[in-house]
């Protein structure tokens, strides 16, 4: 029987054995690709190990894997676990062209037989710990605690009545504001109950964002209208309660009936109706969201006081211009970004110094630089000016805060600055879900993947059924190298919209990191017919050989763009750039890159997978140094 043995190299040692790396962070098990990886090259003793030959290592068997980006996976990963840099290497050297080298000396320990070693675990996925039974009590404890119980229960309906009694959930409490129906037969109303929603909405996120989790606008939204039952809309959103209502005629104006359920036993816990006169239409969203806190606060939070939202719109016609304005911001394409833009424009005309609609108008500003309406440059500049603006009117707006940072992220690149605005948004505004997704791009971009993925998970309970938060968890997820939760990520994208791109194309690249080439082709056949592509378009997928058909998809598309100096109609260099990057024709993709360094997606340069190709070659580091992120 061969003896046991470590390897000691640096501040590490590593156990071939069970895969356990240990060093300053402490003990980590490195997975099979990257331990192998690590194995092949303090193998080698500082000989180059090329390509080639961890291929061999790494896949003996194997005809129909990416080699290329799995390994170049692998390695990240391994260098991940050990501190490592590719731009300034301590353990792991590239040679562009060749392989790879372990820098430092690696000594090799024989373990003593007194010190024997667990055999190295399988590698499990999400399997259940089952937990351990609680020890048996002795009946007299037993009795007493049920007397407690007796006494504590009795205590409760004497102090706070039978009808509040319904048990409140340990932990954080969810609520869901749903869209307040518009029972008036006049669709006009419409923009009122929307706006009413919003102040709710708006008010209890503001009670205790660490007792009470408002879900966003967003995700309540997209129940308007809807025949989902309350409890189906609960489980969607995972809340533990909900708030609804409608809008009716009464003698002299209009009523507002709202009623809260506890979903558990669905027990209406309260219920109120507000009477309003016609001409104060204005006021009573206000006063109306300002009782409702209340007593939420009263119900839920052991009598916590509502943080009431300072009253910048006192023009109704300011007012149902900047509600209109949210309206059509949150279709999230381009022409409702247009008809945001005037109705905010229109209620500043109005109400000038109105800081929610300064920050309106720098998201509408934000988004549209991602539209071909007005160029980028042009676009961030104006989101900026109207950013600051509204911080001039009111520096606590997390609104504002959030909008800058958006900008100085993705156009400026000045990431302390940004991550400074965004952390302002939350520290005023904790249950502000856009702030958490937008702050979650800037820590990825970053490389703090465990703060980005917390960030997402965070902004996805607030906004659970939001596509573009749950799909962007997905590439994140990709962008951390941990592709299986990516893969579940992006299914569950998809069991909300089968039809959402992003998500599809993701899971496409997720299957390709695997190794699972007939899935991945299967799913970006899918992607390209929800693009349009027909059927007929997409035939060189059809092939028996996946990995060919995916090429053969790169090839494809590479031979559309035209060239650098004269571009095709209506590409995008970027596009081009991933394209040639995974095909390995590096010269051809750096020379695209020359026509994009304002683009606003190279602050993912060092992490989306599409980019793999291009770090092994020395322009990448000087590319990352030129637009200002680190390499």
């Amino acid at each position: 029987m061969s003896p046991r043995f470590t390897w000691h190299f640096g501040v590490f040692s590593y156990d071939p054995a069970t895969g356990n790396l240990v060093g300053p962070a402490g003990t980590q098990r490195l997975h099979e690709k990257p331990a192998l990886v690590l194995e092949t090259l303090v193998e080698a003793g500082g000989d180059v190990v090329s390509r080639k030959t961890l291929q061999g290592r790494l896949w003996p068997d194997e005809t129909h894997v990416d080699f290329a980006n799995n390994l170049n996976a692998a390695v990240k990963r391994l260098r991940d676990a050990l501190g490592d840099r590719a731009a300034e290497p301590t353990y792991i050297e590239t040679l562009p062209r060749k392989g790879y080298r372990f820098l430092v000396t690696a000594e090799r320990r024989v373990v003593a037989p007194s010190q024997p070693v667990a055999p190295k675990p399988p590698e499990t996925k999400n399997v259940p710990t089952a937990s351990a039974p609680f020890p048996a009590q002795p009946a007299w404890w037993q009795a007493l605690a049920v007397s407690l119980l007796v006494l504590t229960f009795t205590w409760v309906l004497v102090a706070f009545q039978a009808e509040r009694t319904a048990r409140l959930p340990t932990g954080k409490i969810m609520l869901a504001v749903l869209p307040l129906q518009n029972t008036t037969g006049d669709p006009g109303q419409g923009v009122f109950v929307d706006g009413l929603t919003e102040e709710l909405i708006n008010h209890l996120g503001r009670l205790q964002p660490a007792r009470l989790g408002v879900i966003s606008r967003t995700s309540a939204m997209t129940y308007r209208d809807s025949e989902t039952s309350v409890a189906e809309i609960a489980r969607a959103l995972q809340v533990d309660f909900v708030l609804e209502g409608a809008l009716r005629r009464g003698r002299a104006g209009g009523r507002i009936n709202l009623q809260l359920i506890q979903i558990e036993d669905q027990t209406q816990l309260w219920s109120e109706h507000y009477d309003f006169d016609d001409s104060d239409w204005l006021a009573v969203q206000d006063r109306i969201a300002v009782k409702v806190a209340k007593t939420m606060a009263l119900e839920l939070l052991e009598g916590a006081m509502p943080a009431v939202a300072r009253a910048e719109l006192s023009d109704t016609r300011a007012y149902r211009a900047y509600l209109r304005g949210r309206h059509a911001w949150f279709s999230f394409n381009r022409e409702a970004y247009l008809r945001a833009e005037a109705h905010f424009q229109e209620a500043l005309s109005v109400a000038p110094e109105a800081a929610v609609v300064h920050a309106g108008l720098a998201d509408t500003y934000n988004l549209l630089a991602f539209t071909d309406h007005l160029p980028q440059a042009e676009a961030f500049a104006k989101a900026k000016k109207a950013a600051l603006q509204a911080l001039r009117f009111d520096p606590d707006s997390a609104e504002a805060h959030n909008a800058l940072a958006f900008v100085l992220l993705y156009h400026d690149r000045d990431f302390t600055e940004a991550e400074r605005h965004f952390r302002t948004a939350l520290d005023l505004n904790p249950g502000y879900a856009m702030a958490h997704h937008w702050y979650a791009g800037l820590l990825s971009a970053r490389e703090r993947h465990d703060e980005a993925l917390s960030a997402m998970k965070q902004a996805l309970t607030l906004d659970p059924v939001s596509l573009s938060v749950a799909s962007d968890l997905g590439w994140y997820y990709l962008f951390a190298d941990r592709d299986e939760a990516a893969v579940e990520a992006f299914k569950a994208t998809l069991a909300l919209n089968p039809d959402y791109g992003w998500a599809m194309h993701g899971l496409a690249v997720a299957y390709r990191r695997l190794g699972l080439a007939k899935q991945a082709v299967f799913t970006l056949r899918n992607d390209l017919h929800l693009n349009g592509m027909s059927p007929t378009e997409t035939a060189y997928l059809d092939g028996s050989d996946p990995d060919a058909a995916w090429r053969a998809w790169l090839e494809q598309r590479a031979t559309q763009f035209g060239t650098p100096e004269a571009p095709a109609s209506g590409v995008r260099p970027l596009d081009a750039v991933m394209t040639l990057a995974q095909l390995g024709r590096l010269d051809e993709a750096f020379a695209w890159l020359e026509g994009t360094p304002d683009n606003t997606w190279l602050i993912f340069l060092r992490v989306d997978p599409r980019f793999d190709g291009l770090r092994p070659d020395p322009r990448f580091v000087s590319w990352c140094e030129r637009i200002g992120i680190d390499p």
